[in-house]
């Protein structure tokens, strides 16, 4: 009977179960993203760094409502209720009663409320309100900072497609090559060492070809780990929507205004300046308080005797009120809390102008990387050109016997170096440019237009208010 009634569970959850197989088989995979932007978006829904940041967010907001769970009355309410009986063994214990019953019962409320604390209350809402602001900076950056990452993953693909399409073509012109250096060999135009010659020429071109696809397969495998899903074979070199100030000023001072980190760390140095307030109100100011109760009890009794029974009821109600006055008497602990708390506030004050410090530097170097790399990116162009131009005309001539494969060799080298070097400083020049993005706020979602939920204040709470101003016109100009 057991073993009849396990089979038939077994045949009702594999019922159940295999629709649900049938679905999870019919299910079609995630797309994969074809343009920068679609990446982007697929690592913003996944990437768990963005995820993590998120968390935080959330954990510094129920923290500023614990804060103001401050100015709300603590109350607390008890009740109570009984049976007591007894009886007497006449006329020994009590010759008027055979026995008592009573129930007795209270209840009450007490409520206590801080009513002054040297502005404490306030001070640690303001604390934890600047820690919750920063944890929002903190989630851009790190979006920020995902999107950075990725967007170098995606023009490293793009350069190492492109090279491996380049090396593609030259393991043709290669074989060509080679073709008819042994056709000119055979007939005794030229000796066996251009032919070994073309070989090892043929044999560079694979090499290169197969670590441009090496390339390529590592940058799929950083795509996939930064987005959770596979990479196509589409993807161009990106238009970014955002330009770029000219003048290196107002760069610079658009990074200092808005870069996450210096902001991130204006309201931690914020959130330490409150913890100063708080703590000295705690340990060293007065505070009142109000204890208010208000209880009621009652007390039902019985009393059982042969003649008759008598019944009474007694009820109380207490209400009270207590104003109390608490004023501390520091005694050298109290002190060292508050120098604790001091100390923390210097180092976020630091901390904070050192990350302004970094932030210029990195601009400024941004900055000039980028210029350099542009400049680098036209020079390899014009040589790119010319060193095409002179192989078509060396292989012309070198197919009539006009030219050595010594001749078509060192052009074709000079071809290949200009178009390595011409697509790496493409890629450098963009990375700067993505780099001052960062360094500016400017490379996340809602700059981009991404159809992606916003990572700022208005989807968690209030709008991220401003981070306290910084004034610091050491910061720019360049000689300090």
């Amino acid at each position: 009977m057991v073993l009849k009634r396990s089979l038939i569970l077994c045949s009702l959850g594999l019922m159940v179960l295999t629709p649900l197989w049938a679905d999870a088989s019919n299910t079609p995979a995630a797309a994969k993203p074809r343009t920068w932007k679609q990446a982007l978006q697929a690592a913003h829904a996944f990437n768990p760094r963005i995820k993590i940041a998120e968390a935080a967010v959330k954990i510094e907001k129920d923290k500023k409502r614990q804060a103001q769970g401050e100015w709300v009355p603590t109350a607390r309410g008890t009740a109570s209720y009984g049976v007591n009986k007894k009886t007497y063994d006449k006329p020994v214990e009590n010759p008027r009663y055979t026995d008592t019953l009573g129930k007795p019962s209270d209840f009450g409320v007490a409520a206590e409320q801080n009513l002054f604390a040297s502005f404490g209350s306030v001070a640690r809402w303001q604390k934890t309100e600047a820690g919750y602001q920063a944890a929002l900076l903190d989630l851009e950056a790190a979006e920020s900072a995902v999107f950075f990452d990725l967007m170098q993953v995606i023009l490293e693909m793009i350069v190492s497609r492109e090279l491996k399409t380049f090396y593609e073509s030259n393991i043709t012109l290669s074989q060509t090559l080679l073709a008819q250096t042994r056709a000119r060999a055979r007939v005794g135009e030229i000796s066996r060492t251009d032919v070994f010659m073309a070989e090892a020429k043929l044999a560079e071109s694979e090499a290169k070809y197969v670590e441009a696809e090496s390339r390529l397969t590592v940058a799929k495998t950083q795509f996939y780990e930064i987005t959770g899903t596979e990479p196509s074979e589409d993807f161009s070199w990106p238009d970014l929507p955002i330009k770029i100030p000219e003048n290196e000023q107002e760069l610079i001072k658009l990074a200092l205004h808005h870069n996450f980190s210096i902001k991130a760390e204006a309201f931690r140095e914020k959130s330490a300046r409150k913890e100063v307030q708080s703590q000295l109100s705690n340990q060293m100011l007065p505070s009142v308080d109000l204890q208010a109760r208000a209880y009621k009890s009652t007390d039902n009794t019985k009393y059982y005797s042969e003649p008759r029974t008598e019944h009474y009821k007694d009820r109380s109600v207490d209400l009270s009120g207590t104003l109390s006055l608490k004023v501390p008497i520091p005694l050298g602990k109290e002190q060292a809390v508050v120098r604790q708390a001091e100390q923390t506030f210097n180092q976020s004050r630091l901390k904070r102008q050192q990350t302004q410090l970094n932030v210029y530097q990195a601009t400024l170097q941004a900055r000039n990387q980028q210029k350099a790399a542009q400049k680098s990116v036209m020079r390899y162009e014009i040589e790119l050109k010319a060193n095409k131009k002179a192989l078509d005309a060396m292989q012309a001539e070198y197919a009539h016997g006009g030219r050595t494969f010594i001749n078509v060799s060192e052009i074709q080298n000079r071809k290949e170096s200009s178009y390595q070097n011409w697509t790496e400083a493409r890629k450098r020049e963009m990375i700067e440019r993505l780099r001052i993005l960062s360094l500016t706020g400017q490379l996340t979602a809602r700059s981009l237009k991404l159809d992606v939920p916003s990572h700022d204040a208005r989807s968690y709470g209030p709008w991220i208010r401003l981070a306290p101003k910084v004034s610091a016109p050491v910061l720019l100009t360049r000689g300090g």
